[in-house]
């Protein structure tokens, strides 16, 4: 009974709101129904019935209608006045309609042809309720000699046309005016547009020529956007601006003139544009925005004009065919990774003059000589022995870099600075670095070491994530801080020793370090994340006394892997969120004596089937039993890496003298 009530409310609230359009009309001309404004003088076409189908054939709307000897301007269309009128297969849309409401024609399936001669049409339904919504034969446009503009979404998602004429008259587009008219292959501009329109062709897939008047200024955002058959296209000599995502995702575009007047490509305004082999810059360009060229994989060179004074963030991001770079000297701002996953980049160079930058040194990079940054690198990068900085994605999606070597002078790491480099085996990280930034090596899937020194006081989030290669990490006892998911996803690692100085292990820290079998948990450490080890192979898991917080399955491991034993050396029970450990565990739970009863009634805790004291378990408190170390020659080449001393020993070296090097100190070891 109830349900029913609010079936019927519903449907109630529905009708309320249609009933304007659902009422009769006030009148029927010649066929064709009207609301009729008396005031303004004004008449709105309208259906019949909202359930009827009153309009077949040609309709042909008038511009005026008499009634009881009253004269009306027909100036608008009602919601859904022709919707479901199948037999509909013409309309002629008179020069004084000023606005056609949503759904106006929705569901006219053999509407062909549409003759429009609103001179000023201000309002055409709205983006995503379009007034041509299921016309799939409407593929006839014809625009009248005055019209002046299409309002925004006019044609929206009619499918059905081909060919566009805009004509002469036309000033105004709106936004998205042909969006997503997918059928359309071909468009013709008018002599007095001026621009290309916001959206105006976004998303027209199958669109192949565009032909623009010498009318045309500026190339608007978003103007062919995803138009992914248009293969060329020429632009007037009187352009001066390229806006933003203006030909962005036209993948079949080969090249394209920029012509002489342009001053600013604006973001993402090429990006995408995969088939992009070749681009000429005029003199007259100054500014090439963010990410204008993203993505133009096929791009193979470029020669940046002496006029340049600006290049955005990620201005040439992912041009992976690009094998050289010249920075003019009138460059004087690079944002961030202008040249990230440009894998195929063997040379950069900033030429001499340029007060802002230099590749020092043929060094194969650029500096930002005020501050020593590293800007950006490639795979024949050597880093000066002055810089201080290695900027934020300096080297990023260099594949074919397979080692760097940091000196001494740099102190930080920036965020993504060498993430995707996955052909890197081997880098050293100087005691001069203090800070590894986010993602700052994630995804270096050939690292199988990675030292990290006494200086570092923070590993920030993702900073290894992606590591797979990684086998063992030293977490010294500088660090107090390690970001979330730092070291998720290295599948690979089979020992972490994590210091004495770490007070949190931040959420997913570990997670889906699937080899991971063994883990302690230093004295320091107060928190465990959510998900911390999740996903990991965990058998033993060692606790340190002052852990009281443990968050949602932080240590819920593989389903193939199980727990074997915990031990929790804290007196009182650490809180526990969900599923901390996999329910199913049959591992062994040992804490101290005094507090086996405490543990059996708490949360989570209680869980375990056997608790007992820890003072005999071997392990309990000692932190340095995982310490391990990198072995190196007397040359200062590693032999050997991710080594107890012990083990260092047994590794049948070559008799002689070795340095093990580990984030407690340096000792020598005679074989």
């Amino acid at each position: 009974m109830m349900k029913r009530a609010i079936i019927l409310l519903a449907m109630f609230i529905a009708l309320s709101f249609a009933a304007p359009q659902m009422s009769a009309a006030d009148c029927n001309i010649d066929g064709i129904y009207y609301y009729l404004n008396k005031d303004k003088q004004t008449a709105k076409v309208t259906c019949h019935s909202f359930f009827q189908d009153p309009y077949k054939g040609a309709i042909v709307i008038p511009e005026y209608v008499v009634y009881e000897n009253e004269t009306y301007t027909v100036t608008g269309i009602s919601y859904a006045a022709f919707a479901n009128c199948s037999e509909l297969i013409s309309v002629t849309i008179p020069r004084s309609i000023e606005c056609i409401d949503q759904d106006a024609f929705k569901n006219c399936i053999k509407l062909s042809t549409v003759y429009f001669n609103a001179e000023n049409c201000k309002e055409m339904g709205m983006y995503m309720y379009p007034v041509f919504d299921n016309c799939p034969k409407f593929s006839e446009l014809k625009f009248g000699d005055n019209v002046r503009s299409i309002p925004s979404s006019g044609f929206e998602s009619c499918t059905g046309l081909k060919n566009i004429v805009l004509p002469d008259s036309l000033t105004y587009m709106g936004f998205g005016c042909f969006l997503n008219c997918t059928g359309l292959t071909s468009v013709t501009y008018g002599k007095k547009m001026t621009y290309t329109g916001y959206y105006a062709f976004d998303g027209c897939t199958n669109l192949k020529t565009v032909r623009l008047t010498n009318a045309i200024k500026s190339i608007t955002s978003n103007s062919f956007s995803g138009c992914i058959s248009l293969s060329s296209i020429s632009l007037p000599p009187g352009v001066t601006y390229i806006e933003q995502e203006a030909f962005s995702m036209c993948k079949a575009l080969s090249s394209i003139n920029i012509p002489d007047l342009v001053e600013t490509i604006d973001e993402y305004a090429f990006s995408g544009c995969s088939g992009l082999t070749a681009i000429t810059f005029p003199r007259s360009i100054k500014r090439i925005g963010k990410y204008a060229f993203w993505g133009c994989t096929g791009l193979a060179s470029i020669i940046i004009p002496g006029s340049v004074n600006s290049i955005g963030d990620g201005g040439f991001w992912g041009c992976t065919g690009l094998t050289s770079i010249t920075i003019p000297s009138s460059v004087n701002s690079i944002g961030s990774n202008p040249f990230s996953w440009c894998s195929g980049l063997i040379s950069i160079n900033v030429e001499s003059g340029n007060r802002t930058y230099d590749s020092r040194g043929n060094c194969n990079a650029i500096i930002d000589t005020q501050k020593n940054v590293l800007i950006a690198g490639c795979r024949n990068t050597v880093i000066p022995s002055d810089v201080s900085y290695i900027g934020n994605f300096a080297f990023s999606g260099c594949k074919e870099l397979a080692s760097a070597v940091i000196p001494n002078s740099v102190t930080s790491i920036g965020n993504y600075a060498f993430s995707g480099c996955s052909g890197l085996t081997n880098i050293n990280i100087p005691n001069s670095v203090t800070s590894i930034g986010n993602y700052a090596f994630s995804g270096c899937s050939g690292l199988t070491n990675i030292n990290i020194p006494n200086s570092v006081t923070s590993i920030e989030n993702y900073a290894f994530s992606g590591c797979s290669g990684l086998t063992n990490v030293n977490i010294p006892n500088s660090v107090t801080s390690i970001g979330g998911s730092a070291f998720s996803g290295c599948s690979g690692l089979t020992r972490v020793y994590i210091s004495n100085s770490v007070e949190t292990i931040a959420s997913e820290t570990f997670k889906d370090c699937s080899s991971l079998a063994t883990v302690t948990i230093p004295n320091s450490v107060t928190t465990i994340g959510r998900n911390a080890f999740y996903g990991t192979a965990l058998t033993s898991i060692v606790l340190g006394s002052s852990v009281n917080k443990i968050e949602d399955y932080a240590f819920s491991t593989k389903s193939s892997h199980e727990l074997d034993r915990v031990v929790c050396t804290a007196v009182a029970p650490p809180l526990c969120g969900n599923r901390v450990f996999n329910k199913s565990s049959k591992a062994r739970l040992f804490v101290p004596a005094e507090s086996i009863e405490r543990y059996k009634k708490a949360n989570v805790w209680s869980y375990f089937q056997i608790i007992s004291d820890c003072s005999g378990v071997s392990d309990v408190g000692a932190d340095d039993a995982e310490v391990m170390y990198d072995v190196y020659d007397m040359r200062g080449v590693r032999v050997a890496g991710g080594l107890r001393e012990t083990e260092a020993n047994a590794e049948r070296l070559p008799r002689g003298v070795y340095i093990l090097v580990s984030p407690q100190g340096r000792k020598k070891l005679k074989i």
